[in-house]
């Protein structure tokens, strides 16, 4: 509702007051709508207008019994040229130049600059240029025996090595894994067709139980479906030996290659031995060398010459060079795993020990990794996967059943996982 009023001599307003159609009647009185109207406006005004001060309650700024102040003195600022000491200083125009030796005065009252973490990686770096280094031969005085005693221990060799002795030994003779690619780790050719022929029936075998344990099912499959798959005598199978990589069923055993040398260049047969699952519990990997790979091509080219178990199909399947080598981290190496491929397996992170043996097994594709398959009939499944793990690489003072306690993937027809065993 429109109001007309004079606020003063000189001025003269109209005052509008737009309500809500919900607020109730009077709720806000006319004289109140004036005085807020009159104040906006001389707000606007040139010409200053006195006004007496609103009450201040100054109980709210009084101390509660549990207040409590803390004043601190400024540090005291020296005249120049006198010893008297001033609490502040003057500031200095913008632009003003700096006198050398006020900034040699006040060089002289700052603190030293300590910041923790710039301390602690001066200590590290001091720590590492201070350790002499693992390849170095250190030499230790020999011992002067001064009694019949020390003179007989000395006479006697030690058998116990110093802590840098065994660093050296471990260090020189560190077996490296092979990062290239494994074209040339078998001969050609890499597929080996099953020989057929009606001329003789293939022999019958026994019905076996698996071996070492019973098989777990790929879903979606269940022992049912397993059996099913197994008993069907015009099915063909096959088994996934793995050679360098994983799997991609959780539980399968992985595998990895050694190179034909060591870092340092010299070739120890002590040192380049092949693994098998069995000989490593807590983590069970196949561990081949190029050698033994030889040697179980070699054994699966007999058994299918020898027409034993039916017609046998072997291939050995290799990741092209472009997925190894240079593309490839030596950090996401471990014992028992395959060199991935940065653009296809993530690499898993370190822990705080900085072992890269407990990082996570990645997961992968049988296109990410090298194996070999051997395809034959449903029905000697059970009988195969016994000879593969009777299968033993021998060689002088050397003698390893490389699948031995190792759990292999069985495909269906359609190349899709059916079990592990």
């Amino acid at each position: 509702m429109p109001i007309d009023t004079t606020a003063s001599e000189d001025l003269d307003i109209s005052v509008h007051h737009f309500a809500h159609e919900h607020a109730e009647e009077g709720s806000v009185s006319d004289q109140l709508i004036l005085d807020n109207a009159t104040a906006l406006v001389t707000c606007l005004r040139d010409d200053a207008v006195w006004h007496p001060p609103r009450p201040i309650d100054f109980s709210v700024f009084s101390l509660t019994e549990k207040g409590v102040q803390y004043a601190i003195e400024p540090s005291p600022v020296r005249e120049q040229g006198s010893g008297h000491k001033l609490g502040c200083t003057r500031e200095k125009e913008w632009g003003e130049p700096v006198q050398p030796d006020e900034v040699d005065e006040g060089l002289e009252y700052l603190e030293e600059f300590d910041h923790g973490l710039l301390r602690g990686l001066l200590a590290a770096a001091v720590r590492v240029v201070q350790e002499p280094s693992a390849k170095i031969a250190i030499q230790v005085p020999p011992e002067v025996p001064t009694t019949h005693g020390d003179q007989g221990r000395a006479a006697r060799p030690d058998k116990r090595k110093t802590y840098s002795e065994r660093s050296i030994s471990q260090v020189s003779k560190r077996p490296r894994f092979d990062e290239g690619s494994l074209f040339d780790a078998l001969p050609l050719p890499h597929f080996e067709s099953c020989l057929m022929t009606f001329e003789n029936p293939w022999p019958p075998v026994q019905q076996a139980d698996f071996y070492p344990a019973a098989p777990i099912p790929i879903p979606p499959h269940t022992h049912a479906t397993v059996e099913e798959h197994v008993a069907d005598e015009f099915s063909r199978l096959a088994w996934v030996i793995p050679v360098r990589g994983y799997l991609p069923w959780e539980g399968a055993t992985p595998a990895s290659v050694l190179a034909d040398s060591p870092d340092d260049g010299v070739l120890d047969p002590q040192i380049l031995k092949p693994e098998a699952p069995y000989q490593n519990p807590d983590s069970p990997s196949i561990v081949w060398t190029r050698d033994a790979l030889r040697a179980f091509w070699q054994f699966l080219q007999k058994l299918r010459d020898a027409d034993n178990l039916g017609p046998l199909g072997l291939a050995f399947y290799h990741l092209p060079a472009s997925h190894t080598g240079s593309s490839m981290d030596p950090a996401s190496w471990h014992h028992g795993s395959h060199k991935q491929d940065s653009t296809s397996w993530p690499v898993s992170p370190l822990q705080d020990n900085g072992c890269p043996e407990a990082l996570e097994a990645p997961r992968s594709t049988l296109c990410q990794m090298d194996y070999i398959k051997v395809y034959h009939d449903a029905r000697y499944t059970k009988f195969l996967r016994k000879v593969l793990n009777a299968w033993a690489y021998r060689r002088p003072s050397v003698k390893v059943r490389m699948l031995k306690g190792a759990t292999l993937a069985l495909l269906d027809e359609c190349e899709k996982g059916l079990l592990l065993c």
